[in-house]
């Protein structure tokens, strides 16, 4: 901020900005060259009073000088890593969008040779890396649901209790659960429909374990990922990475054991729908295969 102004304070010697000619007593001016600087104000002089006009650039003199000590957005809590269960496997890194995770050497004795480590000042907290954490797994019972890397604000373990809680509102056949993220606009539209859903940081936080959990435990007959609006992710790559992992292209792939008809993709499936989520949704569980034999229990 300090050396911007003493940058201005020189060009501005060195280079005056002139309007006009120097002032000649003995001469009446008959034109006045426009100020460009001050040109957007002076179709304001014609509508408002003079002292409006000052009021106004005053102000936002004021503001421009004051923006940098105005309170700032709520920090983002950017990915943790949980030493006890990475293994150095570098799939958090090869998936962030961000470059914000790099491996480095082990720090805490255990026989894997590198760690991830999350630069603070470049993670978005989208939870892509979670959803690359081979540890990220919700059938995980005998131990706390704690992966590798995961989201202080929107853990692996809260998306699970989530999924259980939906699982009590389904009802019906061809019962579905959709997962919306933090880009998507449609959550009105899904409550007005009396539509099922679960709400992430980004598409590419869902483990396709989390979807065969979904289908496998008979929480539901369908999956559906709706995804941003506009089919455009707000983290770049959510939409891509899960793409590939349900189409069984990037690790970590869906089991094969889960019929892929059961799940469908809002940017991908029914194009001629795009836009239309409810329509999509009717369109997906009209096209499901016969619903499985409710279970019993739906939570590991």
């Amino acid at each position: 901020m300090a050396g911007t102004l003493l940058a201005m304070l020189v060009l501005s010697v060195v280079f005056p900005a002139v309007s006009q000619d120097q002032a000649d007593m003995g001469r009446a001016a008959q034109t006045l060259d426009f100020d460009w600087f001050y040109l957007h104000a002076y179709p304001l002089v014609q509508i408002w009073s003079p002292g409006l006009v000052w009021l106004l650039l005053v102000g936002i003199s004021v503001l421009l000088v004051v923006a940098p000590w105005l309170p700032r957005e709520k920090k983002i809590e950017p990915a943790t890593v949980n030493l006890e269960y990475c293994n150095g496997c570098q799939r958090c890194v090869d998936d962030c969008p961000y470059f914000a995770i790099q491996m480095s050497p082990r720090s805490d004795g255990l026989k894997y040779e590198t760690e991830a480590v999350v630069d603070p000042g470049l993670c978005v907290s989208c939870g892509m890396c979670v959803a690359a954490c081979p540890t990220a797994t919700p059938f995980r019972s005998r131990s706390a649901l704690v992966p590798g890397i995961d989201l202080p604000g929107l853990p692996a373990a809260a998306i699970r209790e989530q999924i259980a809680v939906a699982a009590s509102k389904l009802k019906g056949a061809k019962r579905i659960l959709s997962f919306t993220c933090h880009g998507s606009s449609v959550a009105e539209e899904l409550d007005a429909a009396g539509e099922v859903y679960v709400k992430v940081k980004c598409m590419g936080q869902i483990p396709p374990s989390f979807i065969d959990y979904c289908l496998s435990r008979n929480v539901a007959d369908g999956v559906f990922l709706v995804g941003c609006s506009g089919n455009k992710c707000h983290y770049r790559l959510g939409a891509d990475w899960t793409t590939e992992r349900i189409e069984r292209k990037r690790d970590p792939r869906l089991r094969k054991r889960i019929d892929e008809r059961r799940i469908a993709l809002a940017w991908r499936d029914y194009p001629h729908l795009h836009g239309r989520i409810i329509s999509q949704i009717n369109a997906f569980r009209n096209a499901l295969p016969e619903a499985v034999p409710a279970a019993t229990e739906v939570a590991a």
